[in-house]
């Protein structure tokens, strides 16, 4: 017995002298790198990237210690999209600045939360299963601190004293955020601090394989989001670099197409510790690797609604909102979750009022046809829905998700219904009951996704509200991102994969029941 205590003391002992020692060498590495920062502006002297040079090629500014502080020379703005508006800040902290970051992070890092809607409190959740801390108001004052807190004052013009605390995050293996805002929808956080208007993520290492920041509602093209090909823009993360993003339009209203987040990390090449906001969805999917460390959020840049027009200066004019989804008629649905606006309607939406009989002699097949169905879509609704579906002389809508009561689609039987919400971007119908052969169509055809809600999503959401439909087996939901919640849908069966290839006759060739259009 007594030699088996001495092997555990001893164990004990040899860990707890392990532990003293890793946390001296830590200490010492951050107070090596504030020594260097010295009570002015950043020098360098001392930190291991001695051959990295903040004003290289840039001999007017040789001299300036502000722009020495402010990596003038090195920081190059790219705008990546007008609406919403997005700016990636190429080397925007320097290695030292990452590493220093982390060092600071690692012993205090938590489970992180969300915030709760009725109360403004943080409360843990499914949602969102990173860990993270937050910088003290102490800390807040150190030399490194401030320089970077200076750094996001200048290039997105808003004063420090307007930002929240910088808050460090870390992702292991499969965690992840959903997409979301980052402005609030509860009053208890408006009245605290006022309204959250722009982001600054900053990504504190760069090997990873995926990981992009995804904004699914930006610019109408195609990018890569871990290893999938989306409709939307995402930013791939590069260690010093930093996003700026805003949350809230010119006018002062919250910006829906901000919406953001993570896309899935395949691969960890090494440790990593990312710099974003906290509401960055990231999902990591590398079993075997290391935890890695994953978002580092800046602070948010808040304002009272009484300072907004003094202290924000406007970059640019926002652009009109465009849809997210579009298709063309031979184009099959392959994506299982999507983002959008919602558009409401009520019960009995017969086929009338989706496309009027006029409008039937116009061909789908024809592609110059098909895009003119589209504009024609939802123009038979009464006159006491303000919005249109479409605009008028406009192709497109900028709803991607119908939200509809009872027996949506009665009425005659026509295929031009779901042909034509397709043709003008809609991506999904939300309705409590459907018509049936409404429902046959959408699947024949492959235009929509009719999903069947459990409750009457209809009288809980609004026109202009921003969802996601995540269609999955069993257990599909649809997300009001406005409201914060969520809502189960019924499985959508056999027919899923029916709309997945195109619609039935697509399918029947992808499945070998009939020959090609090839062959």
């Amino acid at each position: 017995m007594a030699p088996a205590m001495k092997i555990v003391f001893g164990l004990l002992t040899f860990v707890t002298v392990g532990m003293v020692i890793a946390s001296l060498l830590q200490l010492a590495f951050i107070n090596r790198l504030e020594d260097s920062y010295g009570t002015g502006f950043p020098s360098l002297r001392g930190l291991r990237g001695q051959n990295t040079r903040y004003l290289r090629d840039v001999t007017r500014w040789a001299n300036d210690k502000d722009a020495e502080l402010l990596r003038i020379g090195n920081v190059k703005p790219e705008v990546v999209s007008w609406s919403p508006r997005i700016i990636v800040l190429h080397d925007f902290l320097s290695p030292e600045e990452c590493e220093y970051l982390k060092a600071i992070a690692r012993p205090r890092l938590q489970v992180s939360t969300v915030v709760d809607v009725k109360t403004g409190k943080g409360v843990k959740s499914d949602v969102r299963t990173s860990s993270g801390m937050f910088l003290t108001h102490v800390e807040r004052s150190y030399p490194i601190i401030q320089a970077i807190e200076k750094r996001i004052a200048v290039f997105s013009q808003v004063p420090a004293e307007n930002g929240e605390l910088i808050q460090v995050l870390r992702y292991e293996p499969k965690q992840f955020y959903k997409p979301h805002h980052d402005y609030f929808a509860d009053t208890f956080n408006l009245k605290r601090g006022g309204q959250r208007v722009a982001t600054m993520l900053m990504y504190l290492t760069d090997d990873v394989e995926g990981g992009e920041t995804y904004f699914p509602l930006a610019g109408d093209g195609d990018c890569t989001c871990g290893g999938k090909i989306m409709k939307g823009i995402s930013v791939k993360p590069t260690k010093g670099d930093a996003v700026l993003f805003w949350s809230m339009g010119l006018d002062g209203q919250s910006d829906p197409r901000s919406i953001h987040g993570g896309c899935e990390q395949r691969k960890t090449m090494a440790a990593s510790l990312q710099s974003a906001n906290p509401t960055l969805s990231r999902t990591l999917a590398s079993p075997n690797k290391s935890p890695s460390f994953a978002t580092f959020r800046s602070p948010f840049l808040r304002f009272n609604s009484t300072s907004v027009a003094s202290n924000f200066k406007p970059l640019v004019s926002r652009e009109a909102s465009s849809s997210f989804v579009t298709r063309s008629a031979a184009e099959p649905q392959e994506r299982k979750t999507f983002h959008g606006l919602c558009y409401v309607v009520g019960d009995n939406i017969d086929t009338d009022q989706i496309i009027p009989a006029e409008f039937l002699t116009l061909v789908p097949s024809n592609p110059e046809e098909y895009e003119k169905l589209g504009s024609y879509a939802l123009v038979g609704l009464p006159a006491s829905y303000k919005e249109r579906f479409v605009q008028p002389g406009e192709m497109k809508t900028k709803y991607s998700i119908i939200i509809g009561g009872e027996n949506f689609g009665c009425g005659s039987s026509r295929e031009h219904a779901p042909v034509c919400l397709g043709a003008a971007g809609a991506k999904a119908v939300v309705a409590q009951s459907y018509a049936r052969i409404f429902f046959r169509n959408s699947v024949a055809t492959g235009e929509v996704y009719p999903l069947d809600s459990e409750v009457r999503v209809c009288d809980e959401c609004k026109t202009g509200d921003v969802a996601t439909v995540e269609l999955r087996e069993g257990d599909s939901i649809l997300i009001n991102h406005t409201t914060g919640k969520e809502y189960k849908l019924k499985p959508i069966g056999d027919a899923g994969p029916v709309i997945d290839a195109g619609g039935i006759f697509a399918y029947a060739r992808k499945a070998g029941m009939i020959p090609s259009a090839a062959a």
